[in-house]
């Protein structure tokens, strides 16, 4: 058990525990889905657009909660871990309080998302219930979203289309191809974010028994898969400016590709990963991801891969305006 410091205060650690750093994954593909939304009907609904974020927010920091709350039940989160700390595992606070937590905030999104629907209707409730159906399923129950190949598949489709065509929706009263392009885009983005996050903790990841699609890929496949995530939404820009030929603006987002190449280009380097887990050193994690790159390192590409998703839909939404 880690000893929480005398410093830190009850409402900094359950923020902490919210992961904040990965919050921005939710709140892009709000912002964007409600501009291009907007820019459909030539207005901005405000009132909607808030409440439409706040839940966004709310079902990232509950699934956040529920994650740290099951890993931690599960003992997944080790001191080998290279991550920033769980509350859980560290002791500063039980299983149970951590997920009455997440059932809070899961439980506050249901009712933002109850005002959503008195505005757009059946779409929405099926969005919302998808949402947050998916939000408990990434980490709880038996065979948990996250220990499977396809958890970056769910947060193209979650955290990408739905999230950007339900704002675009809710906006505009319908649902667009473009909105739906744009989502693909961020969800790739945040699919590369998650990636990284599933890099990091591949050893740890390995011998709980998960199969990520990191370790799957092994060290070499890993970085050809994060470029995969992130240079993809680049080629996509030619279908979007394409769905609106008279809405040239979005080429803008290419301004934000330098980043990308130089996030690919600082993707930790690998060395071969043990394959055979009896062949493993009894002492510390001396092969593959451990070898490749430390904590610190995958932990800042995490972070400046948050930030590129968000460069790219804010560059995104200022050209599309910028054209009307």
């Amino acid at each position: 058990m880690t000893v929480l410091p005398a410093s830190q205060s009850r409402l900094l650690l359950w923020l902490r525990a919210t992961r904040p750093q990965t919050l921005l994954l939710a709140a892009t593909p709000v912002l964007t889905g409600s501009v291009l939304g907007a820019l459909r009907v030539g207005a901005f609904d405000w009132p909607v657009f808030a409440v439409m974020m706040v839940a966004a927010l709310a079902i990232q920091a509950a699934t956040n909660l529920l994650n740290d709350a099951e890993d931690g039940l599960r003992g997944h989160d080790t001191a080998a871990r290279q991550g920033p700390e769980r509350i859980t595992a560290s002791g500063w606070a039980s299983p149970a309080e951590v997920r009455r937590a997440a059932l809070t905030v899961f439980g506050f999104a249901a009712l933002c998302g109850l005002y959503l629907i008195a505005v757009g209707g059946w779409p929405i409730a099926l969005i919302g219930i998808l949402s947050l159906v998916s939000g408990a399923a990434y980490s709880a129950g038996p065979k948990p979203l996250s220990h499977t190949p396809y958890s970056e598949l769910f947060v193209l489709a979650f955290f990408g289309i739905i999230a950007v065509s339900g704002a675009d929706y809710l906006m505009a009263g319908s649902f667009s191809f473009k909105a739906a392009l744009t989502g693909q885009a961020l969800g790739l983005f945040a699919a590369g974010v998650l990636h990284v996050n599933n890099c990091r903790d591949a050893e740890e990841d390995e011998r709980a028994g998960r199969r990520t699609l990191a370790i799957l890929a092994g060290p070499g496949g890993a970085r050809l898969l994060y470029g995969f995530f992130i240079l993809l939404p680049f080629a996509l820009l030619a279908l979007i400016a394409l769905s609106a030929p008279v809405n040239q603006g979005v080429w803008l987002a290419a301004a934000a590709l330098p980043l990308a190449l130089w996030l690919l280009r600082h993707f930790p380097k690998s060395g071969d990963r043990f394959s055979d887990k009896e062949t493993r050193p009894d002492k510390g994690i001396e092969g593959g991801f451990a070898r490749a790159g430390s904590g610190p390192d995958f932990n800042r590409l995490l972070k400046l891969t948050v930030l590129l998703q968000f460069a790219y839909g804010a560059l995104l939404c200022l050209g599309a305006a910028l054209a009307v």
